[in-house]
């Protein structure tokens, strides 16, 4: 790695891309926000001596804006050069999703308040998927949005769920009497990219441990297999139960990072 090299704003998404695909399982959210969908709420920025080393993202419209810097162990150096040249634009508060040890280019100006390692985890072996029995399962549209939103709020506390994402077309539940029990759908999703990062997987808290919210995931996966080559997720690492859920329909570890609330110290 070089000493030398330069802060740059990336404009480019043919440059991103062609970077991100080298390693597509650790990058599959930020090559779906490449999107015309998502890419104008986002901001890219990069390391560059001779070639681009390292890259991050700040995706502008959540509250705050989230920072992505993901990279390999061989990565690191490069990151934190980004990163340490990066300080002075981000905003005084960030939600940032790091690769371990990258917490340390903050530590000096910054109130870090962690939020738990996760980890990533993509769908390689998709054989489980379809063999789920999903015929209770039903596709939500943009007019369950108000229903979906309030079965979020009480069985997800703190969810991630955007009513514009059922735009997508790849949101899937189980209602009963007309309140939904279980629902699966995506953070990012791409045609274009032929990518996808499930989210916002719930189950009514009444109504766990009967397969619901693996019905309502392998019917989303079967959905995007149609149109998508990578399908990854992000998952709490403590999150045994989650893990064997996804495990079991065929998805596999890609790596671990942490998610930090970042606070700039008062000068």
């Amino acid at each position: 790695m070089t000493s030398t090299g330069s802060l740059i704003e990336i404009e480019d998404p043919t440059e991103l891309e062609a970077f991100m695909r080298q390693d597509p399982g650790l990058h599959v959210y930020e090559i779906g926000d490449l999107d015309p969908f998502f890419r104008p709420r986002t901001r890219w920025f990069g390391w560059r001596a001779e070639a681009l080393e390292a890259f991050c993202l700040l995706y502008t419209a959540s509250t705050p804006p989230t920072l992505v810097a993901l990279c390999r162990p061989d990565g690191v150096d490069a990151m934190s050069r980004l990163l340490k040249a990066l300080d002075r634009h981000l905003p005084a508060r960030v939600f940032a999703h790091l690769s371990p040890t990258l917490d340390e280019c903050f530590a000096a100006d910054w109130i870090a308040r962690p939020h738990g390692r996760h980890l990533k985890m993509q769908l390689t072996e998709p054989g489980p998927v379809h063999e789920v029995n999903t015929a209770a399962v039903i596709s939500v549209t943009a007019a369950d949005s108000e229903t979906l939103l309030a079965f979020y709020d009480e069985s997800y506390p703190g969810h991630w769920f955007d009513p514009r994402m059922l735009e997508s077309g790849q949101y899937r539940g189980i209602r009963d009497a007309g309140r939904w029990l279980a629902a699966a759908g995506v953070h990012v999703y791409s045609s274009a990219y032929r990518v996808a990062a499930l989210g916002n997987v719930a189950t009514a808290p009444a109504h766990r441990r009967r397969g619901l919210g693996r019905a309502v995931t392998a019917a989303v996966c079967q959905s995007l297999l149609a149109t998508t080559d990578v399908i990854g997720l992000n998952v709490l690492a403590d999150n045994a139960a989650a893990r064997t859920c996804y495990e079991s329909l065929g998805f596999t570890d890609v790596c671990e990072f942490d998610e930090v609330l970042l606070e700039r110290r008062p000068v």
